[in-house]
């Protein structure tokens, strides 16, 4: 027979099973008459089962806390982010999402406010494969890859993205300035004159209306750059002329950074 208080063997309370009032009041007598038995005196059952109830909800607590903690873990959820990079008024970056041994691409590759001066970072997109080498051409995933804007007062948007392509950066560069093989664009840009730059292994310049690109090859690795003024025409030779000065520093960085 099952001792008082015991629901029987293998069964534990649940829906449908948890002890009510009058069970309780049933389970605080026996307890009282067992401790009674003793020879201690009489005992406060009332206080020892307010108590024990409320270090069970404790418990809980505790445990739903470390829960949700090990989830956002999981998911990749930046926490704290924000204080290793207290300027940080832009969006996180997303879940580390790179091939398997593939190059992590450090943050001193990135653009500097005195390389672009009153341009705000709005965006670090941290390691991922969900990038292209380009804004606006559709290729295959790179092997690794990271991504910055920058914003100017005047409007003007910096896009920055660092891709890393095992083996596969010149067939990608020729992919990109060609709009051919592993990608396209859906609408080809118009390239530009690359005369006397001497960045990376490969360079390549374009517009299209409102924007300016950059293309450069460093070993294994793609920087390109894009900038948007918003404009109707081709951007103006100054812009362009930009684009070619960034690229080049991010250029320099990488290879510094032996990312190639």
């Amino acid at each position: 027979m099952p001792e008082p208080g015991h629901s029987g063997p293998g069964r534990h309370p649940g829906p449908g099973n948890h002890p009510d009032g009058t069970q309780l009041s049933a389970l605080a007598d026996a307890l009282d008459g067992a401790l009674r038995s003793l020879g201690d005196g009489p005992v406060d059952t009332s206080s020892l089962v307010s108590g024990a109830q409320t270090r069970a909800r404790r418990i809980r607590t505790r445990r739903l806390s470390a829960a949700a903690l090990a989830v956002a873990v999981v998911a990749g959820i930046p926490l704290g982010y924000e204080l290793l990079r207290p300027e940080a008024t832009y969006s996180p970056p997303s879940a580390v999402l790179v091939s398997p041994g593939a190059r992590h691409i450090p943050d001193s590759v990135d653009l500097h406010p005195a390389d672009i001066t009153g341009a705000t970072l709005v965006q670090d997109t941290g390691q991922t494969v969900h990038v292209g080498p380009l804004p606006g051409a559709t290729c295959a995933r790179p092997d690794a890859g990271r991504a910055w804007t920058w914003r100017q007062a005047s409007g003007a948007e910096i896009r920055l993205v660092v891709t890393v392509w095992q083996s596969r950066a010149t067939t990608l560069f020729d992919a990109v300035t060609g709009g051919t093989g592993a990608c396209h664009w859906a609408d080809q840009p118009r390239p530009v004159s690359t005369a006397g730059w001497a960045a990376g292994d490969q360079r390549w310049l374009a517009t299209s209306p409102g924007t300016s690109l950059g293309l450069v090859r460093v070993g294994d690795v793609l920087v390109g750059v894009q900038i948007k003024d918003g404009a109707a025409t081709s951007p103006p030779t100054a812009v362009v002329a930009e684009t070619r000065r960034l690229a080049q520093i991010v250029a320099q960085r990488v290879r510094a950074a032996h990312l190639t």
